[in-house]
């Protein structure tokens, strides 16, 4: 849990790439500073590798590696999964029509972003009556 709040939180952490001290890896643009960030506050080496994955997707097609699969953090696919459900309910002001919204997805959809385990996970907190209420 503190891996994914972190994460969550420092992963697009605002620190400009271009002002990263030299020998930094900045493959990962945004990512690469947050990794960055969390390393100068003394957080782990596997916080900092699951901040870099946030962008990497379980199929392959993500980046700046093009990790898949396990290869990537389960921190990085928690976050991913939030990031999915926000970017698909956005632009939808009411809970219940959000809540519509996601049942018509396909079950697969999301399994290409964040693979079968975190995808359930997501799916079952979603069908769960207290995150829309609480909305």
């Amino acid at each position: 849990q503190r891996r994914v709040l972190y994460t969550a939180l420092l992963q697009d952490a605002g620190v400009p790439v271009r002002e990263l001290p030299p020998g930094v890896d900045v493959a990962g643009g945004h990512s690469a500073a947050g990794a960055w960030a969390a390393a100068q506050l003394g957080l782990d080496a596997q916080v900092c590798e699951a901040i870099r994955a946030t962008h990497e997707r379980w199929d392959g097609e993500g980046h700046p590696h093009g990790l898949s699969d396990v290869a990537i953090p389960r921190a990085a696919l928690i976050v991913s999964a939030a990031h999915w459900a926000s970017d698909l309910l956005r632009p939808i002001a009411h809970p219940l029509r959000a809540r519509a919204t996601l049942s018509a997805v396909p079950a697969g959809a999301v399994e290409l972003v964040v693979g079968p385990v975190v995808a359930r996970a997501l799916q079952a907190e979603l069908r769960g009556d207290a995150v829309w209420m609480a909305l």
